[in-house]
């Protein structure tokens, strides 16, 4: 996290107001993607920053920021904006695999400093974007205004939604034109209580699908097709012991299970785990298609059997069964552990790749929410959990560990000092919001 040196709060006279189109592009699933293999991450990464750093300029486009996987983009005309957006995701809908990206536009007034922007039309193309299925742009009533006469980039209304620390509701619209997906207002409406409710997935919201696979390339597209047609992707998880860790911590509705995966167990072997303990319904998608594994896959009792490569209309025909029947007949009961999971009292195992690593609770200074995953940090690194951070903070002692924003979990004597917004810890700085501050302040010993 960066030292907020150059926030608005404390050096307003070196900011320029201007008005602009916003552009925000992200690759969905990027964080479980990096977990699953760096390196094909990286190599992923600077395919997607290529497009971006061809196409932005021969469209009028500025660069501004990247975030990780995320690129914030400033364009003087809305309908040069559009046409960037349109034409990176025709691009990158075309390459094999495609790469799973996601724009959202807001034009309004932002406040630049140097390489840096900010401002409500900076959070509400980001909560835009959010919001989208890989391979769609989605963008505001201020910029559907200004494009509404084109023929070249039609767009469709997709109601109005309220975004966090956005006082009025925003009208969104998706780019129609291009070939490009375009979602039901039920899918993103989905999506944005899901942004509300701490990384938990909300009963009745959309199925929650966890991805097994230990081909990232693979995986991408598929967590790409599941998010097209409406699944929630829970995670992309490489290995069988990664897996189950994940189905503890939280069940997903239904497993997509390669056969053969990296780690000691393989598919058949985690899927059969899966039935014994926690009865999730699990679908095996393999290039294994011998009568010998076919035999041993059914002693793991799955749901479907489909081979690869697949079509995509095939797989989604096997879930949407699979899903009928649940609805009817519910799904088997889960093996319910004898003892409950209490609360650490001085460490805490988190997996680390292939290997399950003890963490000292007074080593950990912050955990930071990344979407329906966590990173925790440590004096010395960091580690990326496959987990919402609600399912840690229930593990740590509450009069040890506070929130101190809707994504940040601070250990108290880590904080080694304060000012209105932010807490440092070192040299690292956290943001605490106003509904969490007087409950920190409280727990400080001040004078």
């Amino acid at each position: 996290m960066q030292h907020p040196a150059s926030d608005p709060h404390t050096q307003p006279e070196t900011f320029v107001r201007q008005t602009a189109t916003v552009v925000f592009a992200d690759i969905a699933g990027y964080t479980s993607l990096m977990q699953a293999d760096e390196a094909a991450a990286l190599a992923l990464l600077k395919v997607y920053k290529q497009a971006i750093f061809t196409l932005g300029p021969q469209y009028g486009g500025r660069v501004v920021q990247y975030y990780g996987d995320g690129c914030l983009m400033l364009f003087e005309e809305a309908a040069a904006a559009l046409r960037c957006a349109q034409a990176l995701q025709v691009h990158y809908r075309s390459l094999t695999p495609a790469i799973p990206v996601r724009i959202g536009l807001h034009l309004g007034e932002v406040m630049a400093e140097e390489e840096h922007i900010y401002g409500d039309s900076v959070n509400i193309a980001s909560r835009i974007e959010s919001m989208g299925l890989p391979g769609t742009v989605l963008l505001s009533h201020a910029v559907h205004e200004q494009v509404s006469a084109l023929t070249d980039v039609p767009c469709v209304s997709l109601g109005n939604f309220g975004f966090k620390h956005v006082s009025q509701p925003v009208a969104v619209y998706a780019l129609s034109s291009g070939g490009l997906p375009v979602p039901t207002a039920e899918q993103l409406s989905r999506k944005a209580v899901a942004y509300q409710i701490d990384n938990t997935p909300e009963p009745g919201a959309a199925i929650q699908i966890l991805v097994v696979e230990d081909d990232m390339i693979v995986g991408a597209h598929i967590s790409m097709v599941l998010a097209e047609a409406g699944y929630g992707v829970m995670g992309l998880m490489p290995s069988g012991e990664a897996a189950l860790t994940q189905i503890a911590t939280l069940p997903p509705d239904l497993v997509l299970m390669d056969v053969q995966l990296k780690g000691k167990l393989d598919g058949i072997e985690t899927a059969s785990r899966i039935y014994e303990t926690f009865r999730v319904p699990v679908i095996f998608l393999t290039a294994n298609a011998d009568q010998g594994t076919f035999n041993r896959a059914k002693a793991a009792f799955p749901y479907a059997f489909i081979n690869k490569p697949f079509q995509p209309q095939a797989l989604l025909r096997a879930i949407e069964l699979v899903v009928q029947r649940i609805q009817e007949t519910g799904p088997a009961p889960a093996v319910v552990p004898d003892q409950p999971v209490l609360p650490a009292s001085d460490h805490i195992f988190v997996r680390d790749k292939e290997r399950m690593v003890k963490i000292p609770l007074s080593d950990i200074r912050y955990i930071e929410a990344e979407r329906n995953y966590c990173r925790i940090y440590t004096r010395q690194r960091q580690y990326l959990l496959s987990v919402p951070m609600k399912s840690v903070e229930d593990r740590l002692d509450p009069e040890q560990f506070v929130r101190t924003h809707r994504s940040f979990l601070v250990n108290l004597s880590a904080i080694e000092s304060l000012d209105e917004f932010y807490l440092y810890l070192g040299e690292q700085a956290v943001p605490v919001s106003k509904a969490h501050k007087d409950a920190i302040l409280s727990r400080l010993n001040r004078l």
